[in-house]
This record gives C-alpha cells, sequence and structure tokens, in this order.
C-alpha cells in the first residue's frame, strides 16, 4: 500500500490519511494510535493509516519507524511465529 497499490485488489485507488487543522472532524494520520506498556510506563505510538477506496481493505503502519524496536519488550505483545 506505501506504493499506491492495494495488495488485494491491485487497484491504485490507495489514500492514506493526513492531519488535518481546523474545525470538525479530522482524519487520518497520527489520529490512530497503538498502547504499549514496557514495565510501568504506558507509551502510545501513533500509526498512519492507508485504505483501498476500491475494495476497502486498510493497512496500518508504525508511523516512527524508531518505535519498532520498543514492541519486543512490550507487555501483551506477542511475536507471530513464521509459518512454512
Amino acid at each position: 500500500m506505501l506504493n499506491g497499490v492495494c495488495p488485494k485488489c491491485q487497484a491504485a485507488e490507495v489514500y492514506r490519511g493526513v492531519a488535518a487543522e481546523g474545525e470538525g472532524l479530522t482524519a487520518g494520520s497520527y489520529l490512530a494510535q497503538v498502547e504499549i506498556m514496557t514495565g510501568q510506563q504506558l507509551l502510545a505510538i501513533n500509526v498512519d493509516t492507508y485504505v483501498c477506496s476500491r475494495c476497502g481493505y486498510v493497512e496500518l503502519h508504525i508511523a516512527n519507524p524508531r518505535d519498532l524496536s520498543l514492541l519486543p519488550q512490550a507487555d501483551g505483545w506477542l511475536k507471530v511465529a513464521a509459518q512454512a
């Protein structure tokens, strides 16, 4: 989805939410968050949202790649075993 093409239906109809200033509803980036607990500290990690307007497929990506290093030591998050 990061390349603008939906991996499910191959449509080039992908939209990414962006932070919007102003009144009323805002859409997109940095409105979605993943919360992780590391020891006694609760952290909120911002997530970018990508949506295909043709089939409705949605992907979420951690906005700041540096935050990815927090997941291995976070409570409540398990690594998914690779399937052959």
